[in-house]
């Protein structure tokens, strides 16, 4: 799994096996220093959460080439209004239960009666909600080849 994490980013990211966070579970913690422990078997994803100051994104690519935009990919970005609180009512995040829907950001389960894709866009820097990107012929699921956390604030 190749990873490209932005300077001082904080993060802590865990990914499942299975849809609604079920199956093996994968954690990776971001420390501002740039130390990064844990990894997430990208070929085996569904379902993946994120917990992050507002203003983080997190973009799942199923390329690692530089035309990766071209290619199956989804960003989630941490933001105000489109959140959920920790237990801990501290730090705030995003949850995917299904990587190919898309569901409240703080959504336990996808909801089959109301399955839908995430909105399209041609460029990452068309952030037209808290979650967007490019579906391709094959689905997100278990492809994410990169995992990319960066800082989209002001």
């Amino acid at each position: 799994m190749q990873w490209i994490v932005a300077p001082r980013m904080r993060a802590w990211i865990v990914g499942f096996t299975g849809i609604n966070f079920s199956g093996e579970r994968m954690e990776v913690d971001i420390w501002p220093s740039g130390f990064r422990k844990g990894d997430i078997e990208g070929p085996r994803l569904k379902s993946i959460g994120i917990m992050a100051p507002v203003h983080t994104r997190l973009v799942l690519r199923a390329s690692t080439g530089e035309n990766w935009q071209q290619y199956p990919w989804r960003a989630i970005e941490i933001r105000e209004g489109h959140t959920f609180t920790a237990r801990d009512g501290k730090r705030v995040g995003a949850q995917i239960p299904d990587l190919d829907l898309v569901d409240l950001p703080g959504a336990l389960r996808t909801d089959p009666d109301f399955a839908a894709g995430y909105p399209q866009v041609e460029s990452i820097d068309d952030r037209i909600d808290w979650t967007y990107g490019r579906t391709g012929s094959s689905p997100l699921k278990e492809r994410v080849r990169c995992i990319m956390v960066d800082w989209v604030g002001d």
